[in-house]
């Protein structure tokens, strides 16, 4: 599938994917930056998708980041919103800040796709509302 990327910044590394059967794109620092103790950084990531209907992308955590004590917020990018996809970075140690440098990978984008749901108020379903183990332990 191919998705038009919308460019935003002329920093701009072009998301990429390590191996070819990655389900997420890299994405890379547009400058340098420092999330703070216990404080959230907002970052563009210098682009958009121009994503069809049926189909989301989320921004997601590079692994390596959770064991330095830097949360990447799970983020929806919606098909109809063409604007700057920004990530949301939380780091959760009390004393000690987070650099991070100009063209390092900072999170990654997985395009997926999406159920379009249309909810209403009786399926005419038999099933209770129990949960939680309700249906027994065998």
């Amino acid at each position: 599938m191919k998705i038009k990327l919308i460019k935003f910044n002329n920093n701009l590394k072009t998301p990429t994917r390590a191996h070819y059967n990655d389900a997420g794109l890299d994405c890379y620092a547009l400058e340098d930056f420092v999330i703070k103790p216990e404080q959230t950084s907002i970052v563009n990531l210098g682009f958009g998708l121009e994503i069809p209907d049926g189909y989301m992308a989320t921004i997601r955590p590079k692994s390596s980041w959770n064991i330095k004590n830097i949360i990447t917020q799970i983020g929806t990018i919606d098909s109809g919103y063409r604007g700057e996809i920004k990530a949301a970075f939380y780091n959760l140690s009390k004393q000690n800040q987070f650099e991070v440098k100009r063209g390092q990978k900072i999170c990654q984008i997985i395009i997926e796709p999406v159920v379009l749901a249309d909810l209403v108020l009786d399926l005419q379903n038999d099933r209770k509302d129990g949960g939680f183990g309700s249906s027994g332990k065998e």
